[in-house]
């Protein structure tokens, strides 16, 4: 069985997921999301991902490299695990452990009740980022009002 095969017309066919692990993706505020549920016996486990963007380096911005690892780090003590960094990438990553095996309306609905608490962190990152889907090829994710002026006026010749 896979997602493809789920007939959203026939309820009883989004009863049962009998496929481990059952991965999909879907888009929501900017950001695409990987999901994977699988199930071992009487438990499993949904794992959520999304890339952010960059964690902007020091000499691009100071202030919005401490504001989003404090966002993190205030995230991550609030709600578990939920962001974290993966080479200098800003990435969205949590697993939820469930009892038992979901159905398929299941596993969507743990998804969406795992994000819901997220998501005003994601705006708060958002102050900094442009979300990843709002991008266009060669862009720069660090919002233009974070990034260092450019001082073209102001230096005087030597002489």
């Amino acid at each position: 069985m896979s997602l493809a095969s789920l007939d959203p017309e026939n309820i009883e066919s989004l009863l049962h997921v009998d496929v481990a692990p059952l991965c999909f993706g879907f888009s929501h505020g900017g950001l695409t999301y990987e999901a994977c549920y699988s199930s071992q016996g009487a438990e499993g486990a949904l794992l959520l991902k999304a890339r952010i963007g960059p964690l902007p380096y020091s000499t691009e911005s100071r202030p919005a490299r401490n504001g989003l690892l404090t966002i993190m780090k205030q995230a991550n003590d609030h709600l578990g695990s939920a962001f974290g960094l993966v080479n200098n990438e800003f990435y969205l990553l949590c697993r939820r452990d469930v009892a038992g095996s979901l159905t398929s309306l299941g596993i969507l609905g743990t998804a969406v009740q795992h994000l819901l608490p997220i998501f005003p962190y994601l705006d708060l990152v958002f102050y900094f980022l442009t979300p990843p889907d709002h991008l266009t090829a060669g862009d720069v994710s660090l919002r233009p009002e974070w990034r260092p002026k450019v001082r073209t006026t102001g230096f005087r010749k030597a002489g």
